[in-house]
């Protein structure tokens, strides 16, 4: 009995993806068939096809044989052979249900006569003329099972999202099927940056044996220092803070500003903790006037940066926002102002600003985000 594994892609940019399927194919010894399919815009079309390469997949194995019909938004996780799934399970096929959708990106089938019909059927069922209909509703014929049960202690996919729980982490899992929001359109390719970003974090774990999403390890050459300043003499600096609570994605943050920094010849003031010179009994973000404050007759511009801020476009510099006035300030998606990243040219009424949101701060007696927005407000009404 052989396994055949399929990688049904709608986009042909999915290379970590690709290379996930493929490293499995390897390990467990399955032959891998890359089918693209980028081409095709429209939806259904592309259902179509993908249920006529499983029906000519059913047709050309052996009797007994499985298919492992995957696309780019499905990543194995761990080593489950599929024959080991099949063996716990009296049915022909493996769909999974995760509430109320059928998460197609993940297919097992056996192939048998009884799978065969099953297949020309879904063919059959997705043709046009018949109207438009959705994978996930194409694959309630099968009466797909919630994703949750398990077989032998094993599941075969589980959701993974934004909004998914990491349940995953501690079961025994072969795959996981990446989920939109519950808003998102059903079946369609998910994010693809987040997806290229978690295969290449599940790729590189198995490579180097290390735990999904584990805490990074502290650098031993990271200075223990509360604060450090990198190039202080620029005329463009960035600051940040976190304190030691934070610091599994702080110092992520740091590094990534650093390189930032480095490339394009800024000044980074890192606080790895609340400084002892500031406000008593203000701590976090609400520190961000008092090191405005302190740094920003240093530089010509100064930008405070959220610890929780990763600069993706490396190569793009400040520069060009430096040019549209005196302050750099954005919305959130909510229309409040954003704090988390905000610039400021070295002037006397910026200076003057930042000391009366300062003072703001120093008057409010509960650490309140909004309230805090309220205060950072006062820039952008001058």
């Amino acid at each position: 009995m052989a396994t055949h594994v399929i990688s049904f892609f709608a986009d042909d940019s999915a290379r970590a993806s690709l290379q996930n399927h493929h490293l499995y194919c390897e390990r467990q010894g399955y032959t891998h068939e890359y089918v693209d399919a980028s081409a095709i815009a429209w939806p259904q079309l592309r259902m179509i096809m993908k249920y006529q390469v499983l029906l000519r997949a059913v047709r050309a194995c052996a009797e007994g044989d499985l298919i492992l019909l995957l696309t780019q938004d499905c990543l194995l996780q761990s080593d489950i052979r599929c024959q080991t799934l099949m063996d716990a399970r009296n049915a022909d096929w493996i769909v999974s249900l995760d509430s109320d959708y059928v998460m197609a990106s993940f297919q097992l089938w056996r192939n048998t006569a009884a799978a065969r019909e099953c297949v020309k059927r879904l063919c059959d069922n997705s043709k046009l003329g018949r109207g438009p209909v959705s994978e996930s509703d194409l694959l309630l014929l099968l009466k797909p099972e919630p994703f949750y049960l398990q077989y032998e202690e094993i599941i075969a996919v589980a959701p993974a999202g934004l909004h998914a729980s990491l349940a995953w982490l501690e079961c025994r899992v072969l795959a996981l099927a990446l989920v939109d929001l519950p808003e998102a359109p059903r079946n369609y390719p998910v994010c693809a940056k987040l997806r290229d970003l978690l295969a290449e974090h599940i790729n590189e774990c198995q490579v180097e044996g290390r735990s999904y999403l584990a805490p990074q390890a502290r650098n031993p050459a990271r200075s223990a220092a509360t604060y450090e300043v990198m190039n202080s003499q620029a005329p463009i600096a960035l600051a940040v803070l976190y304190t030691p609570n934070i610091r599994e994605y702080g110092e992520i943050s740091e590094d990534n500003l650093r390189r930032y920094c480095v490339r394009h010849g800024y000044a980074l003031h890192v606080y790895r903790d609340a400084p002892a010179q500031a406000q008593p009994g203000v701590s976090g973000n609400w520190l961000n006037p008092w090191v405005l404050l302190r740094h920003l007759p240093q530089h010509q511009w100064l930008f405070w940066i959220d610890a929780d801020v990763l600069v993706i476009d490396q190569k793009e510099p400040l520069d060009p926002l430096l040019q549209r006035g005196d302050r750099v300030l954005t919305m959130d998606i909510s229309w409040q102002p954003n704090s988390g990243v905000m610039g400021f040219r070295n002037t006397q009424e910026n200076l003057r600003l930042l000391t009366e949101v300062e003072q703001r701060v120093k008057a409010i007696s509960t650490n309140r985000p909004s309230t805090r927005a309220v205060a950072i407000r006062a820039f952008s009404s001058r």
